[in-house]
């Protein structure tokens, strides 16, 4: 007697998003956001889960409605404003940020504001910007941000005000780019999908040489954690310190002079 097993035991049990489950994700420019759209894009695939992003051709980030009721991720959210998106027809939506040391996000927008972002199509204030930050020490642009942005510290107290829980999942840049396993086990816990070897081996496989340094790269201009250390001068870490002192602490972060 001959028995024929499904077409989908042959191919291996798809995983699958929880239902009626939104995942929005949240990262702050230089930290590692245009990683979180591959990724996140790439796992929706895997998935089959609508995709919303600003980076997809065309955008659609804005398009998700508020009444929407079957599940999806939206990526990437740069800023931590989580109140800023409430689904009322799901079962859950979980939020994602991706939190990276404050003290290295400043040293990263100096050279990428200043010299390795395209300048192409600006506007004439941003360009009067760029001029401004090449005509500063790397030392005074950390200290002062020019005006046009949201000072950095603003831009993080939305996260200092949220709670961590089942619905809220703090991971770290520093740990995605030095112990990728270790990030990738958080987020699909996140996602109830920590028991999916298959998908989790194959996501691995995928993104195992991601952060290997390129130079050839203009913008992985140095990847690792701990940058500031060598740009910054002692009294310029120690000023930061106290400026970011309660992100610091709160994401277990080292004040310089501490081992």
């Amino acid at each position: 007697e001959i028995y024929i097993l499904p077409l989908r035991t042959l191919l291996g049990r798809r995983a699958t998003m929880p239902p009626s489950t939104g995942l929005v994700v949240h990262a702050l420019h230089k930290s590692a956001s245009m990683f979180l759209y591959k990724f996140f894009c790439d796992l929706c695939e895997r998935l089959d889960c609508p995709f919303h992003s600003i980076h997809n051709r065309p955008a659609n980030d804005a398009s998700v409605p508020k009444s929407i009721g079957h599940s999806f991720v939206l990526c990437p959210v740069r800023s931590f404003n989580c109140n800023s998106y409430q689904f009322s027809q799901l079962d859950q939506v979980r939020y994602l940020l991706q939190i990276r040391d404050p003290r290295d996000i400043l040293v990263s927008e100096y050279f990428s504001l200043g010299w390795l972002h395209t300048s192409k199509n600006w506007s004439e204030e941003a360009l009067q910007r760029r001029e401004k930050i090449q005509n500063m020490s790397i030392d005074e642009f950390v200290l002062q941000e020019p005006h046009g942005k949201t000072p950095l510290l603003e831009r993080y107290r939305p996260a200092l005000e949220l709670t961590e829980g089942t619905n809220v999942r703090f991971v770290k840049y520093e740990t995605l780019v030095t112990r990728f396993p270790e990030w990738l086990e958080n987020v699909l816990d996140l996602l109830g999908l920590s028991d999916e070897k298959r998908l989790k081996q194959k996501l691995l496989q995928r993104y195992r040489d991601e952060f290997q340094l390129d130079e050839s790269d203009n913008h992985k201009r140095n990847i690792l954690p701990g940058d500031h250390k060598e740009k910054l001068k002692p009294e310029t870490i120690q000023k930061l310190d106290q400026r970011f002192q309660a992100v610091l602490q709160r994401f277990d972060y080292k004040l310089s002079g501490t081992s």
